[in-house]
């Protein structure tokens, strides 16, 4: 049966919104965190010349797992209560945190502001703004999810440009640098906080249409229309966590399956700055590949969402993972400019379909009343292994090559794509069926 708020065209022009401002909520979240391979980087060189790689990339790590750890809390909330106040505290908590990042010049102060503020308060806008934006979709879900996704590709793409830019200006320096990132998120969030926001009665149970005694089945169906596209009609939010989601075979396939790949699916995009100047780059082609990457991801985001819609978004998604897998293994095969720029594309087209994907998967194995929790448990579970996967990472670089952190990340990609195959067909045992 179909819930009151279901009915009508998925992408009207409430719905349109908060797509944009879910856009804007992951430009400011796993955008921003996208960048710390261009920190890593920078960090080395400058504030933190005198620590280990090993030791920076936890700045990366930490702030990753607060961000999926803190989400499956914040799930459980949204749930519960509804997340509009915490889209405003998470607002507050990203600028603050940018700020003063740019007053930073010891490891364990980059370690507080850029990893445990800047992690916590993105969790309080990501887990909420994503949870809304997909409760408005049904049918389109691949697609909306590709769209609202691309964010963060786009920051990616634009910000390590810029970054580079007003670092390299003398007047500016690493100080302000911050400072004006810290003023652009805050204008997105703006708009997040302004448009996001959950149907409309999404209270409501769903209701029988042959009851006589439901009022909804004494209404013409214009009228039932009309009232539900009414989007700001107040919404009551204290329910009953629903916690049977996570006893499914197929829920619990697809946490261990994303907490394999996630141990080194962030390793690429965090050290291909570095692998750049390992192999004797310029200094602005390690800035430029991170926008590559993330450029390509935000084409993967929306095109891969869109084919999930047709082909089932577990199916699309082993495929991207076998690979991505296979990539990575090739990964230092590339010895020349031209070869980075041609991995950088088809790693950030891959890197992006999976994030969008996994959000996806999310959202087939889950219905709009227990979407929280269930987002909150993939993306708890993502944390654990995006905390060890980074440093592990930098330690593998440092002591064995590249060679070693490719193979780490490669077999990551392919373990986990064998994995979410049993989620699949712990849902649909058929071959050529849609999951």
């Amino acid at each position: 049966m179909e819930s009151r708020w279901r009915l009508g065209t998925e992408f009207t022009p409430q719905a349109c919104l908060v797509v944009l401002g879910g856009f804007f909520a992951q430009f400011a979240t796993v955008g921003v965190n996208s960048l710390f391979g261009v920190f890593v980087a920078y960090y080395k060189k400058n504030e933190l010349s005198n620590e280990t790689q090993f030791t920076i990339s936890w700045l990366g790590a930490i702030s990753v797992t607060c961000v999926y750890s803190g989400t499956f809390v914040v799930g459980l909330l949204v749930d519960k209560f509804g997340g509009k106040i915490m889209i405003y505290i998470g607002s507050v908590g990203i600028v603050l945190a940018l700020m003063l990042t740019s007053l930073c010049t010891k490891f364990y102060q980059f370690i507080l502001a850029q990893g445990v503020l800047l992690g916590v308060s993105m969790a309080l806008v990501f887990c909420p703004s994503t949870v809304y934006a997909s409760q408005w979709f049904k049918k389109k879900t691949g697609t909306a999810m590709g769209i609202i996704l691309s964010g963060a590709a786009v920051a990616g793409t634009v910000l390590p440009i810029a970054i580079e830019k007003m670092l390299s200006n003398p007047n500016l320096k690493f100080e302000w640098t911050m400072r004006i990132v810290g003023f652009i998120i805050l204008t997105l969030l703006s708009v997040t906080c302004v448009f996001v926001r959950p149907p409309p009665n999404m209270d409501a149970k769903p209701m029988n249409e042959g009851d006589p005694k439901n009022l909804a089945s004494q209404q013409t169906p214009k009228a039932l229309a009309e009232e539900c596209e009414q989007v700001d009609a107040p919404v009551s939010y204290k329910r009953e966590v629903d916690f049977s989601v996570l006893r499914k075979p197929a829920v619990q396939l697809t946490c261990l399956a994303l907490f394999v790949v996630y141990f080194g699916m962030l390793s690429p995009l965090f050290y291909i700055s570095s692998y750049s100047l390992f192999k004797g780059f310029s200094s602005s082609l390690s800035f430029y590949i991170v926008s590559v990457v993330n450029a390509f991801s935000f084409v993967g985001r929306i095109s891969m969402g869109m084919v999930s819609d047709r082909c089932g978004p577990f199916n699309t998604l082993i495929f991207t993972l076998a690979a991505a897998g296979i990539l990575v293994l090739c990964w230092t095969t590339v010895n020349s400019v031209a070869g980075l720029v041609i991995f950088a594309i088809a790693y950030g087209f891959l890197e992006g379909s999976t994030f969008a994907l996994q959000i996806a998967c999310v959202t087939s194995l889950s219905t709009p009343h227990n979407r929280g929790v269930t987002f909150g448990a993939i993306m708890a579970s993502i944390s654990v292994s995006s905390l060890a996967g980074t440093p592990i990472s930098g330690e593998l670089a440092g002591k064995y090559g590249y060679l070693s952190l490719s193979i780490y990340s490669g077999v990551s990609f392919l373990l986990g794509g064998i994995l979410l195959t049993g989620a699949r067909i712990a849902q649909n045992r058929k071959l050529f069926a849609v999951v």
